[in-house]
């Protein structure tokens, strides 16, 4: 970081994004815990902390399940953006093909996906995955 900072380059947004407090996703992952605790079964004599490590283990993998969603359904919705495909034998062709069909009623043209935005005067800027004319006033 500190050689980064003398060449004057920035951060990526996922950098950023991993410093910043993100309540709604702390309760989200809480909520998943407490599921977790309360919906596993507990094994015949098994001991507290062994019962407590397959909670938060099951909790983890519930988050981890939502992390691979986020990134498939990213991956998924560039194609769309690119290509107006879907990978009917993904795991989430359902989710991208109604995306697709919002994409086609809502978006004009296609300008670019994925371009790192930075200002000289702002540093990072927020980032914009997909740019588009849209069919909408708030698009």
């Amino acid at each position: 970081m500190r050689d980064a900072r003398k060449l004057g380059l920035l951060p990526s947004v996922t950098n950023v994004l991993s410093v910043i407090n993100k309540p709604e996703l702390v309760e989200w992952k809480m909520t998943q815990a407490v599921l977790a605790a309360l919906t596993l079964p507990r094994m015949d004599g098994e001991d507290l902390g062994v019962f407590a490590k397959r909670v938060v283990e099951d909790a983890q993998s519930q988050v981890k399940g939502a992390a691979e969603f986020g990134s498939a359904f990213h991956a998924g919705a560039e194609l769309v953006a690119n290509t107006l495909e879907v990978d009917q034998a993904g795991p989430y062709a359902a989710w991208l093909n109604l995306h697709r069909d919002w994409f086609q009623a809502n978006c004009v043209r296609v300008i670019w996906t994925e371009r790192v935005l930075v200002s000289s005067e702002l540093g990072l800027l927020p980032a914009r995955r997909t740019c588009s004319s849209s069919t909408s006033s708030t698009g």
